[in-house]
């Protein structure tokens, strides 16, 4: 997100506050959440309901997108829209994060 932000001229501050880091934090860790519900679904192998709209999942692909245009190295939101698009699943996920080439973030 930090790269991100940065190509995009934002204030890095921006995203260490509260309404930054504080929805993130709440989207992730609520069962209220939808994003939260889908990621459970998606680790869990289970079907979501495909009605319910989920920001994260939209936001995901398209900051995907962004990234790949800008060539920015965003692996994380690269393995969520992979897995969104059935392009990859968990397993496949979680061995493209691991097995990155260790370097100083």
């Amino acid at each position: 997100m930090q790269r991100l932000a940065a190509h995009l001229k934002a204030e890095p501050t921006t995203l260490a506050g509260l309404s930054g880091f504080g929805d993130l934090t709440l989207t992730c860790t609520s069962e209220q959440s939808r994003n939260y519900r889908l990621g459970q679904s998606l680790g869990q192998g289970t079907p979501f309901d495909p009605s319910t709209t989920v920001e994260g999942a939209a936001t995901a692909r398209a900051v995907d997108a962004l990234a790949c245009e800008a060539a920015l190295d965003m692996p994380i939101t690269r393995a969520v829209a992979g897995l969104l698009d059935n392009q990859l699943d968990v397993a496949g996920a979680m061995k493209s994060l691991l097995t990155r080439p260790l370097k100083e973030e």
